[in-house]
């Protein structure tokens, strides 16, 4: 898969973030894993003229906008399966440990989540966000809400 030609890079003290290749590393793991797996690679289609066209407008807020869908869809999960979410700091994550440890998402749906979460996340403090990773990101994103539809 080669969803990614650019490369952009982040870097805040000792913090450094290269935006393209973390999401080029996740789309890897998946399709390691339906390899692994003898399964068919389940990356959702590309994303509609709507999201690309966000996308180029402004990559950071489609960024954003992508992975706010993915918390509607654990909100959504979180009430079907009656997880507590009142008391936690990081709601979502904390969703996302219950669904593990209820066994209703396998390790990778939840690595893929964790390591979207800290992309999104790092991406503040960047402001720099380039339109592939933008679209990358809003595929990953669609690949997470297709997988929390099926709990």
């Amino acid at each position: 898969m080669n969803l990614i030609p650019k490369i952009r890079t982040f870097k805040y003290g000792d913090f450094h973030l290269d935006l393209s290749a973390e999401l080029k590393a996740v789309q890897a793991d998946v399709v390691a894993k339906a390899i692994e797996t003898n399964s068919a690679v389940e990356l959702p289609p590309p994303p509609p003229a709507r999201t690309l066209e966000q996308a180029a407008n402004s990559p950071l807020a489609s960024l954003i906008y992508s992975f706010n869908e993915v918390e509607a869809a654990l909100n959504d999960v979180a009430k079907k399966h009656q997880i507590d979410t009142k008391s936690e700091f990081e709601t979502h994550r904390h969703i996302m440990r219950a669904l593990l440890e209820k066994g209703l998402v396998d390790d990778l749906t939840f690595s893929t989540y964790a390591r979207l979460a800290e992309l999104r996340k790092a991406v503040n403090m960047s402001q720099e966000v380039t339109y592939t990773d933008a679209v990358n990101m809003s595929v990953m994103c669609k690949w997470l809400i297709e997988k929390l539809s099926t709990i």
